[in-house]
């Protein structure tokens, strides 16, 4: 094997790796390190004690989010799929093993331990505590033995191995979704902050972060729901979980807008539902429901597949929903061009690469014909590959058809750049999708997302950070709702009760002269 010449006790065995645990062909004293110059696939491992290395292919991981290393090398994987089981690979040997547990969020250390059976033990940073499975337990066990601490003891090497999952590490190096050095990650908006909740509800993330799992694994078009729910919301007045409101005796709310109707409905109660949890967690209101749409987009996203990065938290809820105009004027249709996207965003402090970068949203979820059956009929858009257009032509018959279509022909219900491999072969499903590569300024961000998907994920962390603080309320302005779907009682307006006396206070006052 190539690695015998750079490591002595492989140079002392006889014979070939069979077994993860064989002690002469665990990784001890080698890091991994990313190459993106030669591929998503490649990594350099690296002898820390004779600083020679081996280059090597390991296309396996683009199918698992590694959580960690453990303290002798082995890389703690969860897969990307559901129901994101926990592995333990050797990255030398490719030996792997696959446990029947799903991975817990917020893994902080790992070890491997035993050899029949074989243990993988967690620590947690939300609840500092250890869990225990071996391959065949069904979930990760309480294991309150207090000296396995020593064992996941975070080696220095497996801060590189922790942007997909883990709470630390690298994502606190890239704040907001593992960044470049050349890509300037977003101001964290006043008010705001990455650990908001850690004295007020400090496993608020995990309880959004099991449920969307959860609810995601059973129902895969939850994700896209989430995601577009959220979308909706930061377009419209600003993220203030407005778009959740029902109407009132002052109009309609923004659900009923012609952009809102297709909004899932599972993913409005989704949210509701999320909301009881944390009220009886929290022991009343104190996460919002604008808090609970962006951490739930962001864990649909990592349900799905897609890249994890960190939510800044502490946006208020506002009491009063947006008009229809409003909605109309906030959300572009998708017969929508570059330029008027561009128009539209740069009003909101989001700019070309956030274009391209959001519009990869559109890589799970579905299109409704009469979203995109203008390209169909009369004539084809001559931009269309003639394949894609008989399969659309398929689906949707006629114009006006009730149908809907993937938006994605690729990969439908992961998460990853194959959006942009479609648009690049023509097959886009609505004009603001595929005119992003027929547009002289967005092209080249769309061929560099469908090289790397890499670059795509990180891009997408930053958008995401952006567009999840525009307008947001802070500190005393607007309000936690005790319901999504309703202003709390004692708000008449969009004014709390106390304000409102203090308007009709100061306008008598003014009016006596005082």
């Amino acid at each position: 094997m190539a690695l015998r010449a750079l490591c002595h006790n492989w140079r002392a065995a006889t014979d070939d790796p069979t077994n993860t645990m064989d002690h002469r062909f665990r990784p001890h004293n080698w890091v991994m390190l990313d190459y993106p110059s030669h591929g998503d696939d490649t990594r350099v491992l690296v002898n820390t004690e004779t600083g020679r290395f081996h280059v090597r292919d390991i296309p396996m991981l683009r199918r698992y989010f590694i959580v960690s290393v453990s303290t002798d090398g082995l890389l703690v994987l969860a897969e990307k799929e559901p129901p994101h089981a926990a592995c333990v690979l050797n990255p030398f040997t490719g030996y792997m093993v696959r446990f029947a547990a799903r991975m817990r969020p917020n893994v902080m250390a790992a070890a491997v331990s035993g050899s029949s059976p074989l243990y993988l033990v967690i620590y947690c940073s939300d609840s500092n505590k250890l869990y225990r499975a071996d391959p065949s337990c069904q979930d990760f066990v309480r294991y309150k033995k207090k000296y396995a601490y020593p064992l996941v003891r975070i080696p220095m090497a497996s801060r590189w191995w922790t942007r997909n999952w883990d709470k630390k590490g690298a994502r606190e190096q890239e704040a907001a979704g593992g960044g470049g050095d050349d890509l300037r990650q977003p101001t964290v908006a006043q008010g705001l902050s990455f650990d908001f909740y850690r004295q007020l509800c400090p496993r608020a993330e995990s309880i959004v972060r099991d449920f969307v799992l959860d609810a995601v694994r059973k129902d895969i078009g939850l994700a896209a729901g989430l995601l577009r729910l959220h979308f909706h919301d930061c377009f419209v007045q600003g993220c203030d979980a407005s778009v959740l409101l029902d109407g009132s005796a002052t109009g309609p709310g923004e659900q009923q807008a012609p952009p809102n109707l297709t909004l899932r409905p599972s993913a409005f109660k989704a949210v509701n539902d999320i909301r009881g949890r944390l009220e009886r967690e929290c022991r009343g209101a104190v996460v919002s429901c604008s808090d609970i749409l962006a951490l739930a987009a962001r864990d649909s996203v990592v349900a799905s597949g897609g890249p994890e990065y960190r939510v800044p938290l502490g946006r208020r809820d506002s009491p009063r929903f947006a008009t229809a105009q409003d909605v109309l004027s906030g959300l572009p249709p998708p017969s929508s061009n570059v330029p008027s996207l561009l128009d539209v965003l740069r009003k909101i402090g989001l700019d070309a690469a956030d274009l391209v970068a959001l519009s990869g949203g559109h890589t799970v979820g579905l299109g409704h014909c009469t979203s995109f059956d203008d390209r169909l009929f009369p004539r084809p858009d001559p931009t269309m590959s003639p394949d894609f257009l008989g399969r659309l032509k398929r689906t949707c018959p006629a114009k006006g058809t009730d149908a809907r279509t993937v938006l994605d022909v690729r990969t439908p219900n992961v998460f990853d750049n194959k959006y942009y491999v479609n648009l690049v072969n023509w097959e886009g499903l609505f004009v603001s999708d595929q005119d992003l590569f027929t547009n002289a300024t967005t092209r080249p961000i769309v061929e560099r997302f469908a090289r790397s998907q890499r670059d795509f994920f990180d891009q997408f962390g930053v958008s995401m950070v952006k567009m999840g603080q525009i307008k947001v309320l802070t500190g005393d302005q607007g309000q936690v709702r005790r319901n999504c779907s309703t202003r709390n009682p004692g708000t008449a307006d969009g004014l709390q009760w106390s304000s409102l006396v203090q308007t009709v206070v100061d306008a008598a006052a003014e009016s006596l002269g005082f």
